[in-house]
């Protein structure tokens, strides 16, 4: 008797072929993140564009969400920015399509970060507060504690631009918020770095900040 492997039939090859397809996929998807994670963007990106040719030819929209999100990141960091945001809209505009909410909140983050790049400081804080709402509906509290962290960001800068004492108040209670938050997802490099910003803020406040109007 031979095995029954042997002839599968057309239709379950398929189904082991696409199966294969995902996988594959998704270690370079994986390895694109831990490439950019480690400042390896030139890999980083290699891997997310050959995930999401994978993803587009099996029709994984999550997926595909997910490399250009990756790849949207990349060139966020190299400052390209329109490449940047061109990536992050579609990757919005999948997330919608398939319905998820954890995806489209993360996604409104990721716009937030470029616009604040730009120092367009009131659509940054926008797209900060949404995602923070959407993150809050689903009781994520790492996004929240993410979101937080660019509202704080936001008002920072302001603080630097305007050279308003509020908005280093303000600032220092969302990174306090976002601290806190970090802290119970137990994401301890953002823990250690809100902690640096919120040091630079009391600092600012008990220093130059107290000559501010």
């Amino acid at each position: 008797m031979g095995s029954p492997l042997a002839s599968p039939g057309p239709g379950a090859a398929s189904s082991l072929l696409n199966k294969i397809r995902l996988i594959r996929a998704t270690l370079l998807a994986d390895g694109g993140r831990f490439c950019s994670a480690r400042g390896w963007r030139g890999l980083a990106e290699e891997r997310f564009e050959k995930a999401f040719s994978i993803f587009k030819k099996l029709g994984n929209k999550r997926g595909q969400a997910y490399a250009l999100r990756g790849l949207g990141i990349i060139y966020r960091q190299r400052g390209e920015l329109e490449k940047a945001e061109e990536h992050d809209k579609k990757s919005l505009a999948l997330e919608e399509e398939i319905g998820n909410r954890q995806g489209q909140a993360h996604q409104l983050s990721e716009l937030g970060w470029i616009y604040l790049r730009r120092r367009e400081l009131d659509k940054a804080e926008e797209y900060h507060n949404k995602a923070l709402a959407i993150h809050q509906e689903i009781a994520n509290k790492a996004g929240r504690a993410y979101a937080l962290d660019g509202i704080g960001w936001v008002c920072y800068a302001r603080s630097l631009f305007h050279l308003e004492r509020q908005d280093v108040k303000e600032a220092l209670e969302h990174m306090c918020r976002a601290r806190d938050l970090f802290a119970e997802a137990g994401d301890r490099p953002d823990v250690k770095k809100a902690k640096a910003l919120i040091a630079e803020l009391e600092e600012e406040l008990r220093g130059g900040g107290a000559q501010r109007s």
